[in-house]
């Protein structure tokens, strides 16, 4: 870990058998995602949400992609960054694609305010706290196709781990359980770049956890592609 830090110039300080990165931060997602819906509408762009496409078809280049609901979206150029559900819209024209969701259950812990004032990652399990109160703790990577359901046996697992790092936390509600979808790759790499056939269609997705994160950087890739 300390040679990684060195190659990629990132602070670290070693304090007893820890690591600490005093650089690193956090971002919450749901905050995130609304500054940029209202910074792409005062920019013009025109969102429409909650539309699923269809798969498309094997083709030398798209002017539309039709919607689930028949509804047409025209373009001169398209761009697919649907995560985990990448595969399902191109397997009939990139075979070679594999994306595949990986299932992630989560626990929201409500705390005092300050009980912890760093983002802990212990042997795979993280704690992330946040200054309202509440505490996050998380991941598992489970492979269960589509399935967003979450379990109790998963529950008591993580409890233990995030127990076992932050012992107070036996004392704290658990206020959310939940579980999310992430586009799972071979060797965890994303597929950033040119559809193989389709001469105006472009992919930015299967960055399994790392998508917020890689998010700016691909952005850029992609824009420096079509232009």
């Amino acid at each position: 870990a300390l040679a990684w830090c060195a190659k990629n110039s990132i602070a670290v300080e070693k304090q007893a058998d820890d690591l600490f990165l005093p650089q690193v931060g956090q971002v919450r997602n749901p905050k995130l995602m609304q500054s940029l819906k209202q910074s792409l509408m005062i920019h013009g762009v025109r969102l429409v949400e909650n539309t699923q496409l269809a798969p498309i078809a094997e083709t030398a280049q798209i002017n539309a992609w039709t919607t689930a609901s028949g509804a047409v979206i025209e373009g001169d150029y398209f761009v697919v960054t649907s995560g985990a559900w990448s595969f399902e819209l191109l397997k009939a024209t990139a075979s070679k694609l594999t994306i595949k969701p990986m299932r992630g259950q989560m626990l929201l812990y409500q705390v005092p305010v300050n009980s912890l004032s760093t983002i802990v990652y212990q042997d795979g399990f993280y704690l992330v706290p946040r200054k309202d109160g509440y505490l996050l703790a998380g991941s598992t990577l489970e492979d269960v196709g589509f399935d967003t359901g979450i379990t109790d046996a998963v529950k008591q697992e993580m409890q233990a781990k995030a127990e076992a790092i932050m012992p107070s936390l036996k004392q704290a509600p658990i206020v959310k359980h939940w579980s999310g979808l992430r586009p799972g790759t071979p060797n965890n790499l994303p597929t950033i770049g040119a559809h193989p056939t389709i001469n105006n269609l472009y992919l930015n997705t299967g960055h399994f956890r790392y998508g917020l994160t890689m998010a700016p950087a691909c952005a850029q890739m992609i824009a420096h592609l079509i232009n």
